[in-house]
């Protein structure tokens, strides 16, 4: 007589964490890394089966390291490494539009110098004429040419700082017309413009490491300015001036030296110096709720002082503020990892390549 059949084995009743898992892997896999260990950490802690507790563990781990990396997945076999260079024609719009707009400041000159002001039609024609031509020229002209973010900054940085040196020295160096004020803003505009480009194809420097030395040259201009006013407020004009044109020039200087190799990312270098400009108008703001009416040359002393306080504390402090941001991407390590989906006992696991 046959022995009766055994009874079925009942299912495998499914860990309470395994719902968990999946989502803590599907966040992995989406590169959701921060949602991924938070699951996956949940489900090692209260997975019973401990096959799925040290899966659930070790990907828990790998979020945790991917996701302090800033790593990027790429899935396939043929995927593109990115090692981080700059793009050759990434400043050439900012190229463009730089030289398009000095341009159209120079045909004001032209007619300034051409005494056409009272001609609607001349006047016309030449700022159509001269902003034609910086557009075109500069735009066919860089066609093809490698004219980096770096480049472009430095080249729109020269510019700035050689306007206000023509602004500035104009006076002192006995412009009393005003096509030889022009002149010498014109004049001023081009050597800067020619220096900042050249110290950019030269050097090649990025966005962030320009943008920081127009931080110092903006702090080395206030610093002058407002030192004066606060150590010696009467002193001829000429005096002002050549001393505002001394912190400009050597606060660019300064950032040259010391932002070299700077690794902060453009958008770093920006928030910086907003920071230092809106210390500055707290500073004023702040010492005129101080002083309210009351005026004098104390006051105006005491509020210089404030001012250029204000200025250095946010450029500090928007330092201070941004350090954790990501550096420019010519610094920053490209991580790149190829997961594989693979099986593993009671779970889904994954094949980990790559270099992080």
């Amino acid at each position: 007589m046959a022995p009766p059949p055994a009874d079925p084995a009942p299912p495998p009743v499914e860990d309470p964490a395994q719902a968990t898992y999946r989502e803590g892997y599907a966040a992995l896999v989406a590169g959701d890394f921060t949602t991924a260990r938070a699951k996956l950490a949940t489900a090692a802690e209260t997975a019973v089966d401990p096959e799925l507790r040290g899966a659930a563990r070790e990907l828990a781990r790998l979020a945790d390291e991917l996701g302090a990396r800033q790593a990027r997945l790429v899935f396939g076999a043929a995927a593109l490494h990115d090692d981080g260079a700059e793009d050759p024609a990434d400043g050439r719009t900012s190229f463009v539009a730089t030289t398009t707009l000095a341009s159209l400041y120079a045909g004001v000159v032209l007619i300034d110098i051409t005494n056409n002001g009272d001609s609607v039609r001349a006047g016309a024609a030449l700022i159509l004429g001269s902003t034609a031509a910086g557009f075109l020229g500069s735009f066919y002209g860089s066609r093809g040419r490698s004219i980096t973010g770096g480049m472009a900054e430095g080249y729109s940085n020269g510019l700035l700082i050689g306007t206000a040196n023509g602004l500035l020295l104009a006076s002192p160096l006995g412009a009393d017309t005003s096509e030889a004020f022009q002149m010498s803003v014109l004049v001023g505009m081009a050597v800067g413009a020619g220096g900042g480009m050249l110290y950019g194809d030269t050097v090649r420097p990025t966005r962030g490491q320009m943008s920081f030395v127009g931080t110092l040259a903006t702090l080395g201009i206030a610093s002058a300015g407002l030192g004066l006013v606060v150590a010696n407020p009467d002193v001829s004009a000429d005096t002002v001036l050549y001393t505002m044109t001394a912190g400009l020039d050597l606060g660019a200087a300064a950032g040259l030296v010391m932002g070299k190799d700077l690794t902060w990312s453009s958008a770093r270098a920006r928030l910086v110096w907003l920071g230092a400009l809106l210390g500055g108008v707290a500073g004023f703001g702040g010492s005129l709720l101080i002083g309210g009416d009351d005026g004098g040359s104390d006051f105006g002393r005491a509020a210089a002082g404030i001012t250029l306080a204000g200025t250095w504390g946010g450029f500090a402090l928007a330092t201070h503020l941004t350090r954790d941001m990501r550096t420019d991407r010519r610094y920053r390590q490209q991580p790149m990892v190829q997961l594989a989906p693979m099986g593993v006992p009671h779970g889904a696991g994954l094949g980990v390549a790559g270099a992080w």
